[in-house]
C-alpha cells in the first residue's frame, strides 16, 4: 500500500511539474510576442512622425522660399532718396535672403536623418529592411 501512495505522489509531483514548465514557457513566449509587437508599434510611430515632419518641411519650403523671395524683390524694387533708409531696406534684403537661404534647407534642417542611415535600425534589434 506504501509503494502504491508513493507511486501516485511521484506521478502527481511530475504532472504539476510539466504543468508549471508548460506554463512558465507559455509566459516567456507570449512575453516574447508581446516584445516584439511592442517594438513594430514603435517603428511605426517612428516612421509616421518621421513621414509627417517630412511633409511639414517640404510645405515648408515650399511656402516660404517663394514668398521670401516676393518680399526681397519688392523691398529691391524700392527707390528711396534718404541713406538711412537705403541701408534700413538694405539690411530687410538681407535678412529676407538669409531667411530664404535657410529655408531652402528646411527640408534637412526639419527632418532627422533616418535610421537606417544612423545604423540605429540594426542596432534596435530588427534585422529586416524596410
Amino acid at each position: 500500500m506504501e509503494a502504491r501512495i508513493l507511486n501516485i505522489t511521484i506521478l502527481m509531483s511530475l504532472i504539476i511539474a510539466i504543468i508549471i514548465i508548460y506554463f512558465f514557457f507559455s509566459i516567456i513566449r507570449y512575453h516574447r510576442r508581446y516584445m516584439r509587437l511592442q517594438r513594430e508599434k514603435i517603428f511605426a510611430e517612428i516612421t509616421i512622425r518621421e513621414n509627417e515632419r517630412k511633409r511639414i518641411a517640404g510645405d515648408l519650403h515650399d511656402s516660404l522660399g517663394p514668398l521670401l523671395s516676393a518680399v526681397k524683390l519688392n523691398i529691391s524694387s524700392v527707390d528711396v532718396e534718404s541713406p538711412d533708409d537705403r541701408r534700413v531696406l538694405d539690411k530687410t534684403g538681407d535678412t529676407s535672403t538669409r531667411s530664404s537661404a535657410a529655408c531652402g534647407g528646411s527640408p534637412t534642417i526639419c527632418c532627422p536623418i533616418p535610421w537606417k542611415e544612423r545604423g540605429l535600425w540594426k542596432r534596435s534589434g530588427n534585422s529586416s529592411t524596410r
